[in-house]
């Protein structure tokens, strides 16, 4: 929580003395425009993902189990840890500091610095030492920071990639996956470590290569 309130205080006084602009230009007012991009892009993540974890367990001949110590409490207490959690890296990684390099270096330049300082973000977070495993963790996160920047530019709202972001992180973090609220696995045979950075590569490569897609796409179709 603090964290995310600190960003925001640096983002507003960054964008106010940098570039002499309120925090709005960053796009945090949902218009009608930006409320369909933002439930479109959430749902798109939220079955994508939801598909990929079902996939992956019929894929390892395991399958996902109700978690009998599931607590609404707990569960949306760890909702509003994620959503804090995403919105502190989009203020970071898709906020004014973006906006800047934009104004500054051009959008494809700026897209692709916010890219890999992701990448580089996530072998702090993660804390892996392996060489292979570090590139792998770079260039797929690296990729998938990619697409929420360039949601960022196409639509002019952070709402947009924070809504993927979230999204992306709830179905990992909340339905499924490893430390999930709701489903866990049930009894069968789990990936080694160097399987399941293989896997997150497969899946932080074509999950942005969607996003991607579907911003094209509503792109071509006027709502960007």
């Amino acid at each position: 929580m603090i964290g995310a309130l600190i960003a925001l205080l640096l983002s507003w006084i960054i964008l106010y003395f940098v570039e002499h602009r309120s925090i709005l230009v960053l796009g945090f007012w949902p218009n009608g425009r930006r409320r369909r991009l933002i439930g479109m892009g959430f749902l798109l993540t939220v079955v994508f993902m939801s598909v990929y974890y079902l996939a992956e367990a019929a894929g390892w001949r395991f399958s996902f189990r109700m978690n009998h110590g599931f607590s609404t409490s707990w569960f949306f207490t760890s909702l509003g840890t994620v959503l804090l959690s995403a919105f502190y890296e989009e203020l970071l990684f898709r906020g004014a500091l973006l906006y800047i390099l934009i104004k500054r270096i051009g959008e494809k330049k700026a897209v692709l610095v916010s890219a890999i300082a992701f990448g580089m973000y996530h072998w702090i977070t993660v804390g892996i030492h392996s060489l292979p495993q570090m590139l792998l963790l770079f260039f797929s996160m690296a990729w998938l920071g990619y697409a929420l920047a360039q949601s960022f530019v196409v639509s002019g709202s952070i709402l947009v990639p924070l809504a993927l972001h979230f999204a992306f992180n709830i179905v990992g973090g909340d339905l499924f996956g490893d430390g999930a609220q709701l489903f866990v696995h049930g009894p069968g045979r789990h990936p080694s470590t160097v399987v399941v950075m293989a896997l997150l590569a497969i899946h932080n490569f074509v999950y942005p290569l969607l996003v991607l897609w579907w911003l094209k796409r509503n792109k071509k179709k006027g709502l960007l």
